[in-house]
């Protein structure tokens, strides 16, 4: 890939990923040169429940840009610099507001903001809200026809009904309307950082168009869907191409919608495979989204993961329905539910699939454990894999770097059988040195 795909890549990908470790998954990626395939990224079949059991709220709202200060970004002066970090300094970037309590009714008089000699409005179309997750429809008019663009610049920020700001972290994607100049089909989504509580209540949305920020600044609302034949990022310095140049306004919309609960199950499972009992400790669930919390005891506690197997990655299914993960997180040790004198390390797995069915029944199924691989491989594990792996035909070298961009881990393959796989042929090398134990481990489940 030439350096201005990559850069077109990186800045596409990121725009569009919403949670942390998600990002920083895709940060080493993109860090050791392995590039994610558009077909990895997340689906959502949850959302998709959610709009066929009818949970998504209809709204059809349109507005004209009002000036906000309370939420516009400032931008840094003339005379402005980065000043490089010292120590464990962070670098200083420029300032932004922020508002704190309830914001202030818009002024009256400033809502004829324009751009060019276009008049530019919104219409927030729908919205659906869980303690989790959020996600609204909208659409632009007014705004210049930019193919080549990549972002939107400007903020969103939701308050709840007591003028509380939500914790959100979101993104926005954007398509071009065919057959109508200038207009935008928008979708943000984030996942809420805090639950909120069960009630119908009037949420404040404030969607800032501010061209005065940018990717930067970390003032983006998101990217656009690419036009095909068309370069998203600028010839001459690979930076991604954002839209507009300047100040269009703050659109507000106060949404009457439902927050759907998070439900919570406590009644533990048990799965077995290859002598490794798991856990299933918790899992809690709301129409769009799942959490399950897994833990492994000891001696696999600590060093060992989940992982996937091949082309079989650690997935849930219901009825139908079958998605990977959308986040993983290592959580810290905690007191064994299992055998109360031995520790035990827990994984906290969501999925974009949710409940919206009573009852229901789902699948989990972890494909393997994988224990984390010392920075250097002994010699003598080497020499004892070797005999085993040639009768499989495959052949490799140690080059004693992990972590290098070509070579996985330091194991370079020499040969291997034509109808394997790289990555299958990587997975009998670990399984040989003890660093992959297969499963699966399956957890059949019914939820009220």
């Amino acid at each position: 890939m030439n350096q201005k795909k990559t850069a077109e890549f990186v800045y596409r990908y990121f725009n569009r990923i919403t949670h942390p470790a998600i990002l920083l998954a895709g940060l080493f990626l993109i860090i050791m040169g392995t590039q994610l395939p558009a077909a990895a990224l997340p689906e959502d079949p949850g959302m998709d429940a959610v709009e066929a059991a009818g949970l998504v709220t209809k709204l059809d709202l349109t507005a004209g840009p009002t000036l906000r200060e309370d939420v516009l970004f400032t931008p840094p002066p003339d005379d402005f610099f980065l000043e490089a970090p010292t120590g464990a300094q962070p670098a200083q970037s420029s300032p932004a507001n922020f508002p704190s309590g309830e914001p202030p009714a818009a002024n009256p008089d400033e809502t004829s903001l324009a751009v060019g000699t276009e008049s530019v409005t919104m219409t927030l179309d729908e919205i659906y809200v869980d303690e989790i997750r959020l996600k609204f429809r909208y659409l632009i008019h007014g705004l210049s026809y930019t193919p080549d663009a990549m972002n939107l610049k400007g903020n969103v920020k939701i308050f709840d009904a007591n003028g509380q700001e939500l914790q959100a972290f979101g993104a926005g994607t954007h398509t071009w309307i065919e057959g109508e100049s200038g207009a935008i089909d928008g979708v943000w989504q984030a996942q809420i950082k805090k639950p909120l509580v069960y009630m119908n209540t009037p949420l404040q949305i404030l969607l800032t168009i501010d061209g005065r920020s940018g990717y930067e600044s970390g003032q983006t609302i998101g990217s656009f869907d690419p036009v095909s034949g068309v370069s998203q990022v600028d010839p001459q310095t690979y930076r991604p191409n954002e839209i507009p140049d300047e100040l269009v306004g703050t659109f507000v919309f106060s949404a009457f919608t439902p927050i759907y609960p998070l439900r919570q199950f406590n009644e533990p499972m048990y799965a077995t495979a290859n002598g490794v009992t798991m856990q299933l400790a918790k899992v809690e669930v709301t129409p769009s989204t799942s959490i399950h919390q897994l833990c492994l005891p000891e001696p696999y506690a600590g060093d060992w993961t989940l992982g996937q197997s091949g082309n079989d990655e650690i997935s849930l299914q219901s009825g139908k329905i079958k998605t990977g993960q959308w986040a993983y997180t290592i959580l810290e040790y905690a007191e064994s539910s299992m055998n109360s004198e031995e520790a035990e390390s827990c994984f906290q797995i969501i999925f974009n699939l949710g409940k919206t069915n009573y009852p229901q029944n789902y699948i989990l199924t972890i494909p393997t454990l994988r224990q984390a691989q010392p920075q250097l491989i002994p010699d003598k594990s080497l020499k004892n894999i070797e005999e085993e792996l040639a009768k499989k035909g495959i052949f490799f070298e140690y080059q004693g770097t992990p972590f290098y961009a070509s070579d996985e881990s330091g194991i370079r393959l020499t040969q291997k059988p034509e109808t394997m796989s790289d990555t299958e042929a990587r997975k009998e090398i670990y399984k040989a040195l003890g660093y992959v134990l297969e499963g699966p481990w399956v957890f059949p489940f019914e939820l009220p």
